[in-house]
């Protein structure tokens, strides 16, 4: 390992309008876009000025007010493991100095846990790379890229408490865990919530929480047995009071018998589990209530109990009796009844010896449940108010480590960490009734630290540092906004989305900083005013939502507007003030004229279909798009299709851009959900000369 694990070796170079010595540094290419009169404007608009953006001054590109910026994009193909971890995500994506770096966490199931999966390429088709697993109970949840290599944060967990854990990756030995407390450090329930560096070394922004957490493991004695149930691992142990000996342990899983895949079904007296009825199953059978987003009474027609036929069962649950029944469908005998609590709940807890198979211990669910109550409130300590201690990690090397606290305070947190040019940032805000107050700690030694109030957006995310600005995603006037600043004192806006021209919603995602310039991802979705739910059945066409209204129907063969109720109307009638419009009863919603007379009935199976369609209709809505900063100028990169994946990760070098983008899994519960992750590199033309 190097001295000084975490040193800067070369300043990563921002855009030239954001660097504080341009003598110094070669220009950025110069997109390849001719500004006329219009782009001229639009340019001028997106920028931090003060003239107000003039919408729809130019028709290219998907944002408005933004010149296109041409992108050459290519998918760089990921080496990930096969099967791969049904939980996978991006961590980091950018650029070293050796080309194009890839870190993702892979979780798996206990008792391995997470895997920490690492790339490297200096091309994107040859990769080298390296794997780092962690047991239940270790974790690591955030990268934080240095010129040197990638820092890791995670947290290692135990029944009370947890303590902070360090990593280092430089792209040639893999991961190394940095041993923090080899200094002499009590760093016991401290979370460390960001990483930066300078050329003086490395400084950890963490907290520590005062308040009253539930414990994860309990322990009571009952029946002449010892039970401990250790909710963090998920297991229990049956032990024998006076002598300790083991007598039975398993997984919390196996007391409540909780299925995931659907509703399970047993014979109470037996404790036989008869069947699993698939949730969706269960849930479109097990339904009272119109799924139409309107309220709408049941006229009686319900009668409150469902009846699912599955797996050569008939399974009655009546809400009004608080009864199930199951019966054999082939012979028509009752195999098991009880109360809708037994059937939810499933047999009560019985504990067996795993040697001899004998009963150690049969409760009853509210035995049950006064035990664990009574274990936990016996250990939880006792309620301190919710504060936080705000402290700072300090080392010149990596090896030695220092604290020094920033102070404490109720209803505050440590907001970032980041570093700007040679000086260490350090922002804890204050939630107040009306507003949130930014304290900004500074300090150019990692010991020495000056506070002042910060000044500029009530909101600030992802905040990014860089040699002579930060810069953070932030609102404007209730648009998203893209902030920077100099001193980490006040910000100014330097973009700001409003609603566009073609009525949707702009939203920003993850921003970045590289030699380039800067970037943020843009998401354009349908606004929600504008997503009407259409259904037609026959020649008439009910609408939800349209404009003020709760729903119209239309006749479509004449035009006539048949029903327009607003929200009042149907408030009004579920009172039992006025006629009744609408009802609810066997899978089917009717709706009802003045005088009583049937205008249109829309069956569940119609509705789920609409519903289905309008997803369908929002998503083909969507866009994703890139902006870029150069200069003082901000330029949109189109992106190709993503085939319903989401940008997640944003690296930003000297002419090129990387994307890490994830699609998840659909969540099929006969399979395997696997999240899929891929890289899309985007080239930067140069101007053409003169």
């Amino acid at each position: 390992m190097r001295s000084h694990l975490f040193a800067l070796t070369a300043a990563v170079v921002l855009a030239a309008g954001a660097c504080s010595s341009s003598e110094e540094l070669d220009d950025p290419p110069t997109p390849s876009v001719e500004v006329g009169a219009d782009d001229e404007s639009s340019s001028t608009a997106a920028g931090a000025t003060s003239e107000p953006a003039v919408r729809g001054s130019t028709d290219v590109g998907l944002v408005t007010n933004l010149p296109v910026l041409p992108v050459a994009w290519s998918w760089p193909e990921l080496p990930v493991p096969d099967p791969a971890p049904a939980e996978l995500s991006l961590a980091h994506v950018g650029f070293d100095d050796d080309g194009i770096v890839a870190v993702a966490f892979g979780w798996h199931p206990p008792p391995e846990n997470q895997t920490v999966y690492t790339w490297r390429s200096a091309d994107g088709t040859s990769w080298s790379g390296s794997t780092l697993d962690l047991p239940q109970g270790r974790t690591m949840y955030q990268v934080v890229p240095t010129a040197d290599g990638i820092i890791g944060l995670g947290q290692r967990s135990s029944a009370r408490s947890y303590l902070p854990s360090v990593f280092f990756w430089d792209g040639e030995s893999g991961w190394e865990e940095i041993d923090l407390t080899a200094s002499g450090l009590d760093l016991d329930g401290v979370n460390i919530v960001g990483a930066a560096t300078t050329e003086a070394g490395t400084v950890l922004g963490a907290q520590r929480d005062d308040f009253d957490v539930s414990p994860s493991s309990i322990a009571f004695e009952a029946r002449g047995h010892r039970f401990e149930i250790d909710d963090m691992a998920g297991t229990f142990t049956v032990l024998e009071v006076g002598t300790g000996r083991l007598l039975s342990s398993g997984q919390v899983a196996e007391i409540y018998r909780y299925e995931e895949g659907g509703q399970p079904v047993y014979d109470l007296e037996t404790r036989e589990l008869l069947t699993v009825v698939p949730w969706e199953i269960w849930e479109e059978q097990y339904t009272s209530v119109s799924p139409l987003p309107i309220p709408v009474p049941s006229d009686g027609g319900d009668s409150g109990t469902a009846i699912i036929r599955w797996d050569g069962y008939e399974i009655t649950a009546d809400e009004e009796l608080d009864q199930y029944t199951v019966t054999d469908v082939a012979s028509g005998s009752l195999v098991a009844s009880g109360s809708l609590a037994d059937l939810y709940r499933g047999p009560p807890p019985w504990f067996y010896d795993d040697t001899t198979g004998e009963v150690l211990a049969a409760f009853e669910w509210d035995e049950w449940y006064a035990l664990i109550e009574a274990a936990y409130e016996a250990a939880s300590e006792p309620h301190v108010p919710h504060a936080s201690q705000h402290i700072v990690l300090f080392s010149p090397d990596g090896r030695q480590w220092s604290e020094q606290s920033l102070g404490a305070g109720e209803n505050t947190h440590l907001e970032s960490m980041f570093s700007i040019g040679d000086q260490f940032v350090v922002t804890v805000a204050e939630h107040l009734e009306f507003g949130t107050r930014r304290q900004v700690f500074r300090s150019t030694d990692g010991g020495t630290w000056d506070e002042s109030e910060g000044a500029g957006p009530q909101n600030l995310y992802g905040v990014i540092g860089g040699p002579s600005e930060a810069i953070a995603r932030s609102d404007l006037g209730g648009s998203p906004a893209v902030s920077t600043t100099a001193d980490a004192l006040t910000w100014s806006t330097q973009l700001f989305l409003p609603e566009q021209d073609d009525g949707r919603d702009a939203w920003l995602g993850i921003v970045g900083n590289g030699e380039l310039g800067s970037a943020v991802t843009a998401t354009l979705s349908p606004s929600a005013a504008n997503d009407v739910l259409s259904i037609t059945v026959g020649s008439r066409t009910a609408l939800f939502g349209a404009s003020d209204a709760a729903v119209q129907i239309t006749d479509d063969s004449t035009g006539e507007l048949l029903l327009d109720l607003d929200w009042r109307d149907l408030e009004r009638a579920a009172e039992g003030v006025g006629p009744t419009y609408a009802t609810y009863a066997d899978g089917e919603t009717r709706f009802f004229s003045s005088d009583g007379t049937l205008i249109m009935a829309i069956s569940d199976t119609e509705a789920f279909r609409a519903f289905e369609e309008q997803a369908e209709r929002y998503e083909a809505g969507i866009d994703h798009t890139l902006l870029i900063r150069s200069g003082d100028a901000w330029y949109e990169a189109e992106l190709p299709e993503l085939d319903g994946a989401t940008p997640e990760r944003l690296g930003v070098g000297g002419d090129e851009v990387l994307l890490g983008v994830i699609r998840y899994g659909d969540g099929d519960p006969e399979e395997v959900s696997v999240n899929e992750i891929r890289l899309l590199l985007g080239s930067l033309a140069t101007a053409p000369a003169e």
